[in-house]
């Protein structure tokens, strides 16, 4: 089982404020204070001499290395750009991937965690040439996407439609005519339950206070999975508040 939390959202701040910085999660990947509480740790640093590059190093509580990545901000967006790398507890390669501005662009290989190969894919600009998957004894398998997003009951017109039929337009935004966007970001969890509710972007708190009150309602949604394995996702959603 995979878990994993998008980072690179909440890591804009930090290259900009600190040359390195360091974060612990627990097992559910919240966020926490201290070592004592965490299950894993991050230690980003920024490159020398590189203002707009990062190298973020993931460990287990062990200190063992879990991860490695670097980053760059392009126009105020954190990217993967170069080889990111997961390993096993046991300290095998688990995933190894060629990124450029956070596009898979080269080879997207995988392993078990013995160290046989379970994907070895080539991309270029984020397209998949060629893809081959393996199971653990080695036998070719159909291919499978590395990644698969959470998904709404229905899919993406069933959300819309949800969104629709159940938010209340707020009565004082409504009566002075206010519009708006807000952005939600939330994480679905490996049995589609959602958590760690909080706004990105927000017009006004009562188009907050309904956004965050309609995805505590949702029903769960079809986890997210990383190589076939069921993952813990971050997700953005945008809300429009429009006056007809």
């Amino acid at each position: 089982m995979v878990k994993i939390l998008s980072l690179l959202i909440c890591l804009l701040g930090v290259l900009a404020a600190s040359a390195q910085d360091t974060t612990f999660y627990n097992q559910n990947k919240d966020k926490v204070n201290t070592l004592a509480e965490a299950d894993t740790y991050y230690i980003l640093q920024l490159d020398p001499g590189e203002i707009h590059h990062a190298t973020n190093i993931g460990y287990y509580r062990s200190g063992a290395r879990m991860s490695e990545e670097h980053l760059v901000d392009t126009l105020g967006k954190i990217l993967r750009d170069g080889k990111y790398k997961e390993y096993y507890k046991n300290g095998n390669l688990r995933t190894e991937i060629d990124y450029t501005r956070g596009q898979f662009d080269g080879q997207v290989m995988t392993y078990w965690s013995d160290g046989d190969p379970k994907r070895s894919d080539i991309f270029r600009a984020g397209k998949l040439i060629k893809g081959t998957c393996y199971d653990s004894l080695g036998k070719s398998i159909p291919h499978f996407d590395y990644y698969k997003l959470p998904q709404f009951p229905g899919g993406q017109d069933a959300l819309m439609t949800y969104l629709q039929k159940h938010i209340n337009y707020p009565k004082n935004e409504r009566k002075n005519q206010i519009e708006g966007e807000e952005l939600v970001q939330f994480t679905i969890q490996i049995d589609g339950s959602i958590t760690d509710i909080h706004m990105i972007q927000s017009a006004t708190q009562a188009f907050s206070n309904e956004v965050i009150r309609i995805v505590k309602s949702m029903p769960k949604w079809e986890p997210g999975e990383v190589d076939g394995e069921p993952a813990v996702v971050s997700y953005s959603l945008p809300v429009h508040f429009t006056l007809k």
